[in-house]
C-alpha cells in the first residue's frame, strides 16, 4: 500500500537497492511467501524475522541453516538492532537505516515479555488445579486420618476359647480394694508376730 508509513531501510552493504520496511513485522527467506524474499541458495526457505518493537527493529533467527549474525555474533535469542550495526543474513549483509525512537534495552525488556505471552498462550491448557499448583495426574489425595474412637472400642479381641477382655474405662473404673486392704492385713499380722514374743 503507497498509504503505508516508512518505519526504514533495509540497505545490502555489497550493493543493490534499498529494501523499504513498511510492515512492522516481515519475515526474510528464499520462499516466494516471505516479506522479503532473497533468493540465495544459502537463505533458508524462512530464515529470520524483523520486528519493530516500540521504536526500535529487532531480528530473530528462525532455525536458519546458515545463521542470522549481528556485528559478527550469532543470534540465538530475539536481539536489537541499532543503524550502525552489522546484520549478517547468512553471509548477505545489511544496515538497517531508520531513526530509533525508544532506548534499546526498554524494547528489548518489551519483546522478551511479548515473546513469553506468545509462548504461554501457545502451550496446552491447564487445569485449574494445575494452575493452583496442584497435579491431578500424580499421586492421589491422602485420605483423611479417621478420628479416633471411644476408648472401650481399643480393647483388644481375645483369641478363640479365651473370654473376652472387659472394656478398658471399666477395668479403670473397677474398685481396687479387693488386692489393696489384702496387703495391708497380711503387713499387721507381720506386726503382731513380731511384737507378740516381746509382750511375754
Amino acid at each position: 500500500m503507497h498509504d503505508e508509513k516508512l518505519l526504514g531501510l533495509m540497505k545490502p552493504l555489497g550493493g543493490g537497492d534499498p529494501i523499504p520496511l513498511k510492515k512492522k513485522e516481515l519475515t526474510i527467506g528464499r520462499r516466494p511467501s516471505s516479506d522479503i524474499r532473497l533468493d540465495f541458495e544459502n537463505i533458508s526457505g524462512r530464515h529470520c524475522v524483523l520486528s519493530f518493537i516500540n521504536g526500535t527493529w529487532h531480528v530473530r533467527d528462525l532455525g536458519s541453516t546458515n545463521g542470522t549474525k549481528i556485528n559478527g555474533q550469532k543470534l540465538n535469542r530475539v536481539q536489537g538492532i541499532m543503524p550502525d550495526d552489522e546484520l549478517a543474513i547468512a553471509n548477505h549483509l545489511f544496515h538497517i537505516d531508520y531513526e530509533p525512537t525508544a532506548p534499546l534495552m526498554d524494547s528489548q525488556q518489551f519483546l522478551e515479555e511479548e515473546e513469553a505471552m506468545r509462548e504461554a498462550e501457545t502451550r496446552k491448557p491447564t487445569s485449574l488445579m494445575e494452575l493452583a499448583g496442584f497435579s491431578e495426574s500424580k499421586r492421589p489425595r491422602p485420605k483423611q486420618e479417621p478420628s479416633r474412637p471411644k476408648s472401650e472400642s481399643f480393647a483388644p479381641s481375645a483369641p478363640e476359647g479365651f473370654p473376652e477382655p472387659a472394656p478398658l474405662d471399666e477395668v479403670a473404673e473397677a474398685p481396687q480394694s479387693n488386692a489393696a486392704p489384702l496387703e495391708d492385713d497380711d503387713f499387721f499380722k507381720l506386726i503382731e508376730e513380731e511384737v507378740r514374743p516381746d509382750r511375754r
